[in-house]
């Protein structure tokens, strides 16, 4: 006897653990090798290096004080902000180390270092943070996933703030205490051809932003043409099946195809175990419990080694198996857990008080939605239905024969029972049922139903005696008139044919009720390739055009709903998000006018972002608007760095265009540093293609393109909105007005 694991919930938190300490170690070995290379110093390299670490444990210790569990959501936010970790760090370092190479003393750099980018460094920590302060307002599933993301980000950039400015300054004034020569520096060429190029946007400002504004349009147009998705797909080395038998299938039966199923599964390359379970069960706290009625149904689960995709062997399980008579369906594990909890396909609700007319329909609806492009395994929600024959009494008739409608039903009940308890026998002190059978040829048939005699004095004495009594008594009297027998009264007797008719109808097993509404749910499945989004978009042009009976309603609530009620939510906290990053940038600047020039990098960022979905082949998501509302905070850093040293010239004196020039060069480096340290610590996860990175994927596409695109475009588009908006002198305020004056 063997034993094989076929699932284990550990696999994917390993892997998930090894995935995203993987990330955090190359984003931090890709910081470092940035630093050096921009710096050519290892000095400095060290001493932004020690924010990584510092940050992590700070961020760490505080989601243990606020219950926040080391989990894949939490781990991927300190994996997406390992990159961010030594932006404040690179920032105070490279200005430190500017002002130590122009002769500076090591503690006048060291505390003019950081006090001049103190206002910068903490509106840009505050910014990319308070983007996640509305994450309160959202609700559901999109909460529950991304709050542990927002705080790790938060708890570990407001660390790396509070780093920066105080063990950075501290090491600085140790390790850069002797005197050296700045080497030339990696961006010393390229300082020249920039001042060029920033003059020539200066000069052609229209142009400028309006390649920009044309951009912005074509990609987001392009971006959301393609349809939006909930969650991006998780591909696992593991799959599970489901084997539907078809009606009227005996366990023998089962067991053989279940059988051939499990050969022809075998066959499949990198399948390396099946284990198959006959009816329903857990395994690995994942409920296999079949979608059919059958008893029979088979459920399974199947594993492949490692660095394989249950998808291809999914596919080619279900072609292999189309031939058989059972319905053989593959699904990835996490794909299944994934819409037990946010649903998937098409699904609607239908709503009515008639039955007849609800599950015409239903069936109408699931015929109209077949017709949609990209739908597969449509449902009326009558499947289980079975024909059903409905015996309709006319009541007048029934009076004029002196019973009610009651008492006939209750004699047609009575008559349909196969079988009738006759006496109660107590022997030493236990009681049991005395029954008895009717015979095979007097038991009541389609054929025989109409032929039934009701007798008008066997109702009234079932009706006036007593449930139980009546019961008995309506039973024998159907099974004596069934086998020929008369009743003791020919002229009070009649067929059932005389009062009744019989209707063939449909039977539901079960009747839903929605808020005391009748209801039946229609649903349909996506097929591979297309978007959920804009299939329902189709379904819904369908059934628009449809005509239903008045007391006939229709919901959609199916995964295209979850999709935009999360998006909807998502697109608040965006919004909200960008209130709160203007506010904090009036408090840093002291004025309306230069946040409002920052703001413009968000649409920059945007831009980018929508540029790598398209590059990369990912769909607008749930996820990906993470990546956006991440962007708001992170990009107008870059513009804040800048617009505040251009303030500051121009405060000492210096003349606006130059200003702008002058401030777009010295601020050169620190963008360009902070912006690759980031990118670069996203790369692995936006590259890396296993089910450990799958989350959060979208995130990092998201980011590394909105960085890319919205830093080369702030250096002339902030440049430009600037020189636009801010023709004035700017006003100074002297030290000595600032003095209180006792009057």
């Amino acid at each position: 006897m063997s034993f094989v694991s076929l699932m284990s919930q550990g696999d994917y938190i390993y892997l998930i653990v090894e995935t995203i300490t993987s990330s955090l170690l190359w984003g931090a070995l890709f910081s470092v090798v940035v630093l050096f290379l921009f710096l050519r110093d290892w000095r400095p390299t060290v001493i932004t290096l020690v924010s990584i670490p510092v940050s992590v444990i700070f961020a760490v210790v505080l989601m243990y004080f606020t219950g926040v569990t080391i989990n894949m959501i939490s781990l991927s936010g300190l994996a997406v902000s390992v990159g961010m970790l030594v932006d404040n760090s690179v920032v105070v370092i490279e200005n430190i180390y500017r002002l130590r190479a122009k002769g500076a003393t090591i503690i006048q750099a060291a505390v003019s270092g950081a006090q001049q980018v103190l206002g910068a460094v903490t509106a840009s920590t505050l910014t990319t943070v308070c983007v996640f302060a509305p994450i309160v307002f959202v609700e559901g599933l999109t909460r529950q996933l991304f709050t542990d993301l927002a705080l790790t980000i938060t708890y570990s950039l407001m660390a790396s703030l509070l780093v920066s400015l105080t063990l950075v300054p501290a090491m600085a004034s140790g390790m850069l205490r002797r005197d050296f020569t700045p080497k030339p520096g990696l961006l010393d060429k390229l300082y020249p051809a920039y001042r060029r190029a920033i003059v020539f946007a200066l000069d052609h400002k229209a142009g400028v932003l309006l390649l920009s504004l044309v951009l912005l349009v074509t990609t987001g147009w392009g971006a959301v043409s393609r349809g939006f998705t909930f969650m991006p797909e998780i591909d696992m080395n593991n799959l599970s099946l489901s084997v539907t038998m078809p009606e009227g299938t005996t366990r023998e039966e089962a067991v053989a195809l279940a059988d051939e199923v499990m050969e022809r599964v075998m066959t499949v390359e990198n399948v390396s175990d099946v284990g198959f379970m006959m009816g329903s069960g857990t395994m690995g706290g994942l409920s296999l419990t079949s979608t059919s009625n059958s008893d029979y149904d088979v459920t399974g689960y199947i594993t492949m080694p490692e660095g394989t995709f249950g998808s291809d062997a999914g596919r080619e399980i279900e072609a292999l198996c189309a031939d058989l008579p059972c319905e053989v369906t593959a699904s990835g594990v996490m794909s299944s857990m994934m819409s037990m909890m946010t649903g998937s396909g098409v699904s609607l609700s239908v709503y009515g008080n008639d039955m007849e007319e609800l599950q015409s329909a239903a069936r109408a609806l699931g015929q109209r939605m077949s017709q949609a492009e990209g739908v597969v395994s449509v449902s009326d929600g009558l499947e289980d239905a079975a024909p059903a024959l409905q015996v309709l009494v006319d009541r007048n008739k029934a009076m004029t024969k002196g019973i009610t409608v009651a008492q006939i039903y209750m004699q047609v009940a009575a008559a349909m029972s196969d079988s009738t308890t006759v006496s109660t026998v107590t022997l030493d002190g236990d009681s049991m049922e005395m029954i008895v059978d009717a015979a095979e040829d007097g038991k009541l048939t389609r054929e025989k139903l109409l032929e039934l005699t009701i007798d008008p004095g066997s109702g009234m004495t079932s009706a006036m005696g007593g449930s139980t009594s009546m019961s008995s008594a309506s039973a024998s009297s159907g099974l004596s008139q069934l086998t020929g027998e008369d009743s003791g009264d020919e002229d009070k007797t009649f067929k059932l044919g005389d009062v009744a008719e019989i209707r063939e109808t449909v039977s539901m097993n079960t009747i839903s009720r929605d808020q005391q509404r009748r209801c039946i749910t229609v649903t349909a499945s996506i097929a591979d390739g297309y978007n959920v989004t804009k299939v329902t978009s189709e379904v819904q042009r369908l059934v628009n055009s449809l005509t239903l009976p008045d007391t006939v309603t229709v919901e959609f609530n199916g995964e295209n709903e979850q999709i935009m009620d999360a998006m909807g939510q998502l697109l608040l906290m965006l919004l909200l998000g960008v209130v709160l990053v203007y506010l904090i940038m009036v408090a840093q600047f002291q004025s309306l006018k230069s946040p409002f020039i920052v703001m413009f990098t968000i649409p920059l960022a945007f831009t980018g972002g929508f540029m790598a979905l398209l590059i990369a082949g990912i769909e607008v998501s749930v996820v990906s608007l993470i990546g956006f509302v991440m962007l708001v905070g992170i990009i107008v850093n870059n513009g804040i760095v800048l617009v505040d040293y251009i303030n500051q010239q121009r405060l000492a004196g210096m003349e606006r265009r130059e200003a702008i020039i002058d401030a777009g060069v010295t601020r050169l480096r620190p963008i360009l540093m902070t912006s690759l340290t980031t990118i670069l610590g996203l790369i692995v996860t936006a590259a890396a293609k296993n089910a450990g990175t799958a989350l959060m994927q979208p995130v990092a596409v998201v980011c590394i393109g909105g960085l890319l695109y919205a830093t080369l475009m702030t250096l002339f588009v902030v440049p430009c909105m600037y020189e636009i908006m801010n023709r004035r002198d700017l006003r100074k305020v002297d030290e000595r007005e600032l003095e209180v004056v006792d009057m």
